[in-house]
């Protein structure tokens, strides 16, 4: 198992696995078989690829034949995910993507995707300051937020177990609770309008493809008045440059055309008179 140090939560994950400050990667490799003792070991590297640390080996308590991921994956054709879990390396809570394969050897490879991490991308898309995209299911369960602490304060490590995620209505969350309830009652297909406490938000909810996820669906909200704030602040700006340039350009403009009526009258003057009798 290949575990990435670096990133905005690499101090806590070096903690956790005990790895060197300089490490970006930690190798969890495990040996024996079914007829001898089964030993774990851990190499850490650099972002080069030097090993930087090494873990003595131990007997091995993690056997990965015994994960859920491991027992959907082996049977099937395509790549499974996971329900909400705690990882038995870090403790944090995630999922698994995993996908079988024949052969000589079968088994099956899996791909970790931690719910902190899911919760950093989806913050990472926010398109206005208190826009919000999080994922759900069809029956209500939350998936992922933008903040990680609301979904690691309704999960509770207790190791090997499966966990449950938090339903929609234990987040207290008026706006989500509002979006959600408006695409069950049918009325969010597609971008809709809807009201909390007055604040109007607009709401799209779209379903993932079945290969990403089953039954889960991707939303986002923003609330119109921060999508209305910068067209609002570029009209008015436009608007005080438009007086600003007017108040500085109209004084020159009239002195300008005062110099061509003069310059006009001079000319005038100039003329030879024109007398009657020539």
């Amino acid at each position: 198992m290949v575990t990435h140090l670096a990133g905005e939560n690499g101090a806590e994950r070096r903690a956790a696995l005990h790895a060197p400050q300089e490490a970006s990667f930690a190798n969890e490799i495990i040996t024996g078989d079914a007829a001898t003792e089964r030993n774990v070991r851990w190499v850490f590297l650099a972002e080069d690829g030097a090993v930087v640390g090494r873990r003595d080996s131990a007997p091995a308590t993690f056997d990965p034949r015994e994960r859920p991921w491991y027992d959907i994956a082996k049977s099937s054709d395509v790549v499974e995910r996971s329900d909400l879990y705690i990882f038995a390396s870090s403790g944090e809570p995630g999922f698994t993507l995993s996908r079988g394969f024949k052969g000589p050897t079968p088994g099956v490879m899996g791909a970790d995707l931690a719910a902190v991490d899911l919760a950093h991308y989806l913050r990472d898309q926010r398109i206005t300051a208190t826009s919000t995209a999080f994922i759900f299911t069809k029956t209500g369960e939350v998936v992922a937020l933008p903040d990680a602490t609301r979904i690691a304060r309704a999960v509770h490590p207790n190791g090997q177990e499966m966990v449950v995620p938090p339903k929609i209505g234990s987040l207290n969350d008026p706006v989500i609770v509002g979006l959600v309830a408006a695409y069950e009652d049918g009325r969010m297909s597609g971008t809709r309008m809807y009201k909390v406490a007055d604040r109007p938000y607009i709401g799209r909810v779209v379903e993932i493809p079945p290969r990403y996820g089953r039954d889960q669906l991707l939303a986002i909200l923003v609330p119109v008045d921060e999508i209305e704030k910068p067209i609002t602040e570029i009209r008015n700006q436009t608007l005080l440059y438009s007086i600003a340039f007017l108040v500085l350009a109209l004084p020159l403009y009239v002195t300008l055309v005062v110099a061509w009526i003069d310059r006009r009258l001079e000319g005038r003057a100039r003329w030879p008179q024109v007398r009657d009798d020539d």
